[in-house]
């Protein structure tokens, strides 16, 4: 059965790629809120986006070079019901998988040697599967009129192909929290640690490993338009916007430049339910949104976008 009631779709800034560095590591890109599927339910995402710089810098002893600028990624993302209890407490319970595909583009990497730069590695790869996801959330707390609800996930990002990515195991732990108010306005916060593994890529490949952990913080709100403007009964749109601060991947300190570190980004956009229009394709929920990065090496001041659909379906009790 598909899913008759619609709700917003944001998009997440953190682990949107901007450059090709985020393809080195897992990017969950598909952001769940403060929802639990009941079981039986279930989701299918379909992400399209753009990401990349056109970047060459050289700082003390490297030399990094990337024409990625506007290349493309998809992303794929499946999502269960699994159960309401967790023994003798009401904790619900679903699982995720999410898998990108990266149009990558090119990557050069080189090293001061006798006073010239020596290309040691390279990347051009014209199509390339990230770090495949598998996740779980867990609803420790249901929203009240005083608190909001609370949501704690973790995930693991399982290598697939290495011609990009690298070939370590990664690790990511979230909580969420998410409250609604009046008029149709709703807030999220979220907080988390990604935990890179080791494993080789090409900056490990010069010397250059990645951080051990990478913690990060979002937040998002949205507004139903119909309800913000005074009407009872939600509409068929909503707008939402928010930002997120992500610690570095990578620290080259002095013998580098600045690039995939720490980054500060804002995001923007919209949701439509599409309902009839979009019956024959399964009645999906469409999105679009663009990501901006406010602080964050070569990519500052870039604008990355993004279009999203979700196909919902509900075969358990009454889904969100």
């Amino acid at each position: 059965m598909v899913a008759e009631d619609a709700i917003p779709l944001y998009n997440d800034p953190v682990f949107t790629p901007t450059n090709l560095a985020a393809a080195f590591h897992m990017t969950p890109i598909i952001y769940y809120g403060g929802e639990i599927l009941h079981p039986g339910d279930f989701d299918f995402d379909l992400v399209l986006g753009t990401y990349g710089t056109d970047f060459s810098k050289a700082e003390k002893q490297i030399l990094l070079e990337e024409d990625t600028d506007w290349s493309f990624y998809t992303e794929l993302g499946w999502r269960f019901g699994v159960a309401e209890r967790i023994g003798p407490l009401r904790i619900p319970v679903e699982i995720y998988t999410q898998l990108p595909f990266y149009s990558s583009g090119d990557f050069e990497a080189s090293i001061l040697d006798k006073g010239e730069f020596q290309r040691v590695e390279e990347i051009d790869e014209d199509f390339s599967v990230g770090k495949w996801v598998f996740g779980t959330r867990f609803g420790l707390l249901s929203e009240t009129a005083l608190r909001p609800g609370i949501v704690l996930g973790g995930s693991v990002g399982v290598p697939v192909d290495d011609s990009v990515a690298s070939d370590g195991t990664d690790f990511d732990l979230r909580l969420t929290m998410e409250k609604n108010f009046r008029h149709g306005i709703t807030a999220s916060l979220y907080t988390g640690v990604l935990f890179p593994g080791e494993g080789q890529s090409v900056l490990e490949d010069i010397g250059i490993e990645s951080e051990s952990t990478v913690p990060y913080i979002g937040w998002l709100g949205q507004a139903n338009v119909a309800q913000f403007c005074g009407q009872s009964d939600p509409g068929r749109t909503w707008i939402h916007g928010g930002g997120s601060w992500r610690d570095a991947l990578y620290d080259f300190g002095s013998v580098g430049p600045d690039y995939a570190e720490e980054e500060t980004k804002l995001t923007a956009g919209a949701t439509f339910d599409l309902g009839r229009w979009g019956q024959s394709l399964g009645r999906p929920i469409g999105m679009v949104g663009a990501t901006h990065t406010l602080f964050g090496g070569p990519e500052e001041g870039e604008t990355e976008l993004v279009l999203r659909l979700r196909f919902p379906y509900r075969f358990g009790r009454s889904g969100s």
